[in-house]
């Protein structure tokens, strides 16, 4: 299992109290387990509700090869004309896909008024070649443009969280992971941690990415899918929805 106790952590541990940095090592820790053992399907202690026994591979085959809306969820429309930078009528349908909706005045706001203009000036402070693991911190802390983007999608017409979330990963599917229900329940990050903890987890996890890139390769024709929406389907299929659609 990946270990996250490495320099990083020594370097933070100088900067705030002895017993405030244990206390986040140790959280952390017990993050990178749970990503480990969704991912190799061991299921943790005390784990209830449903849970699939099959391999990694074989969960994110069935997902992109079987009938799951989700498995059009990067792939809905026209890559090479999409403004990256942008929310358009095409993201909204996309996080369809993931069960969700856009709120139709939510959607009138972003597409034909003011705040969807603030909000690509956001997504143009994003990169979208970034992977998260590589990202600045700056970028995901609180008061940087992913967070500014989140509050503002999250605060507008009862889109909530999650709805929030899936429309940044549309947007940026390298550097903001799908967040719900079912990832927050597998992985118990904390409030507000998810992007700290899965960030540190996937740069100082020793051989997690090497796994993730393992299983998007033994799939096959996954290129286009990032190692982070990799991650996103076994967590999810693996809790939830294996059960969804018959083998």
């Amino acid at each position: 299992m990946g270990s996250s106790c490495s320099r990083v952590w020594e370097e933070f541990a100088l900067l705030v109290p002895v017993d405030v940095a244990r206390s986040t090592m140790a959280d952390q820790r017990e993050f990178d387990a749970s990503v480990w053992s969704t991912l190799e399907g061991t299921p943790p202690s005390g784990r209830q509700g449903f849970w699939s026994d099959k391999t990694a591979d074989a969960l994110v085959r069935k997902y992109f090869t079987r009938d799951y809306t989700g498995r059009h969820f990067e792939r809905l429309g026209d890559r090479a004309a999409r403004d990256s930078n942008a929310f358009t009528a095409e993201d909204f349908v996309a996080v369809t896909m993931l069960g969700v909706s856009v709120p139709a005045r939510a959607a009138h706001e972003i597409l034909d008024g003011s705040l969807g203009l603030r909000m690509s000036g956001l997504l143009n402070e994003l990169p979208n070649d970034v992977d998260i693991w590589d990202a600045e911190s700056q970028l995901l802390d609180k008061g940087g443009p992913a967070w500014d983007l989140w509050d503002l999608l999250d605060d507008l017409y009862d889109i909530g969280w999650v709805t929030a979330n899936k429309l940044m990963a549309r947007k940026r599917p390298r550097l903001i992971p799908v967040y719900d229900n079912v990832v927050r329940e597998a992985l118990e990050p904390g409030h507000d941690l998810l992007w700290e903890r899965l960030r540190t987890c996937l740069r100082e996890g020793d051989g997690l990415l090497d796994r993730l890139a393992s299983i998007r390769s033994d799939v096959g024709q996954l290129e286009d899918i990032s190692l982070l929406r990799i991650l996103d389907v076994v967590i999810w299929m693996r809790c939830h929805g294996d059960a969804q659609v018959d083998d």
